[in-house]
C-alpha cells in the first residue's frame, strides 16, 4: 500500500455511505487521487497525509492534505513561459493543469491552497452523477 511504500504516514477518512458511481466518474475521481498523491511522494516531502473521500449525495469530494514544504499555488497555472525556470515549472505543473482540465470537463473543480513552509491542500469535487446500471 502507498503508506508503507512511501513511509509517509497517511489517515484516509471517508464520508457517507460508499458506493459505486458512473465509470467514468469513478476513473477521473481515483486517478485524480492517484496522481495528487504521486505529486505529493514526489515533491512534498510530509511525513504525513489526510486523505478525505466525501460520498456526498450530489457532489463526491476528496480533499488531501499534507505537511510537507509547501508551494507558491500561483506558479502552478500560469504559463511557464512568463517563469525564470519554465522548464521544470512546465513539468511539475502539467499533471495539475491536465488533472484541472479532466476534472472540470465533466463540471468538477481543483482547489489548491498551499503556501511555502506549510503544507498543500488540494480538493478535487466531481459531480456525483446517476447510480450505475446494474446488469
Amino acid at each position: 500500500n502507498f503508506e508503507e511504500k512511501t513511509a509517509i504516514d497517511t489517515d484516509l477518512h471517508i464520508l457517507n455511505d460508499e458506493r459505486r458511481l458512473e465509470s467514468h466518474r469513478e476513473v477521473i475521481m481515483f486517478r485524480s487521487i492517484q496522481e495528487l498523491l504521486n505529486n505529493t511522494r514526489e515533491h512534498s516531502k510530509a511525513s504525513h497525509i489526510k486523505m478525505t473521500l466525501d460520498m456526498g449525495t450530489d457532489v463526491i469530494a476528496c480533499t488531501i492534505e499534507d505537511n510537507g514544504q509547501g508551494f507558491n499555488p500561483e506558479n502552478v497555472f500560469v504559463d511557464a513561459s512568463d517563469q525564470e525556470d519554465g522548464v521544470h515549472t512546465e513539468n511539475k505543473a502539467m499533471g495539475l493543469k491536465t488533472l484541472r482540465e479532466r476534472v472540470e470537463l465533466i463540471g468538477g473543480s481543483l482547489d489548491l491552497h498551499s503556501e511555502e513552509g506549510q503544507g498543500t491542500r488540494i480538493t478535487v469535487r466531481i459531480p456525483a452523477g446517476n447510480p450505475p446500471r446494474l446488469g
